[in-house]
């Protein structure tokens, strides 16, 4: 038997090879897009022609968190449900259960930016009295205590909301 020797390095030759599926790949990724941006606008639809005459008050934190995420993708229904919350109520949701970090800033975010003062002072009275409270805040990082002391200004920087965030 008789081995052949190796081709040297410059007799290899390249050939470029074409990828037949790109196309075919491009096309499924406008498809998804634009069957996400349908199903986004049917959710926006949906969420603006809801009443809040129809809308029952949320029995838990985690049901009030979905209303919320719901409400989201419209801010002005979002701002339209959180005035139109019956708040001692809330005060026993939050008295209940934890609340989340993620939850609490998206409460601190829309305070700080867009709720009325009044109404925020109100919602966050709420969120205080969480029995575990200052543990989230001890995981709050520097950046989110800011916004939420930033927030806290906005609303007028109550004596008794300071010490119950411990800020």
């Amino acid at each position: 038997m008789q081995t052949q020797s190796r081709l040297p390095k410059y007799e290899f030759k390249t050939i470029q090879v074409e990828d037949i599926n790109a196309p075919i790949q491009e096309e499924e990724k406008k498809e998804k897009q634009v069957k996400s941006d349908i199903i986004q606008d049917a959710k926006k639809k949906a969420v603006m022609n809801f009443k809040m005459d129809d809308m029952s008050m949320p029995q838990s934190l985690s049901e009030l968190q979905r209303y919320w995420a719901m409400f989201s993708e419209v801010h002005e229904k979002l701002i339209e449900y959180v005035t139109s919350l019956n708040y001692d109520h809330v005060d026993m949701l939050f008295e209940k259960s934890s609340i989340e970090s993620d939850f609490l800033m998206k409460i601190v975010q829309l305070i700080k930016e867009e709720l009325d003062p009044n109404i925020g002072a109100r919602l966050i009275r709420s969120v205080a009295r969480n029995s575990k409270l200052s543990l989230t805040i001890k995981f709050l990082t520097k950046k989110e205590k800011d916004l939420l002391r930033s927030a806290l200004e906005k609303i007028g920087n109550p004596d008794d909301l300071k010490s119950a965030f411990n800020l």
